[in-house]
């Protein structure tokens, strides 16, 4: 077989391998965006449902608290397919520790779930902003 044509069949595989080579991983990084944005919604909107609960409460708003309890069950459907074990164990010892946020120790577990939330994110700065968090996802307590 002439040198022309190994060469010429040489390039034909490595641009074949390449090309395949090329969709896998594009079909990966595809799969893992689709299943992060996933995710990071149903963080979201867990902690919107909670703290929305928490305020509607406050209010004595029903109609608000029961808008804001659907959204949780959608959040945590979501978040039972997609969430990391971190989140989700946080977020169970949560729900099974406390029937909601009346005291600080409640608050403290919710305030986990949302450090979870944001190492399972790739932040790097978490630690040491308990009473951030907490101050920010559920306001004045009193």
């Amino acid at each position: 077989m002439p040198i022309e044509v190994v060469v010429g069949l040489a390039g034909i595989f490595g641009v074949v391998v390449g090309g395949l080579i090329q969709f896998i991983a594009g079909s990966r990084i595809e799969k893992w965006k689709y299943t992060t944005q996933i995710q990071t919604e149903s963080y979201k909107m867990l902690l919107r449902a909670i703290t929305g609960v928490i305020y509607a409460q406050r209010a004595n708003d029903k109609p608000s608290e029961l808008e804001h309890l659907m959204m949780m069950a959608e959040a945590k459907a979501q978040m039972a397919l997609y969430g990391s074990k971190g989140v989700l164990k946080a977020t169970a010892r949560f729900f099974r520790d406390h029937s909601g946020i009346n005291d600080d120790e409640s608050a403290r577990a919710f305030t986990e779930i949302a450090i979870a939330m944001r190492k399972d994110s790739f932040a790097s700065d978490y630690v040491g902003f308990r009473d951030d968090y907490s101050a920010l996802l559920l306001g004045d307590k009193k």
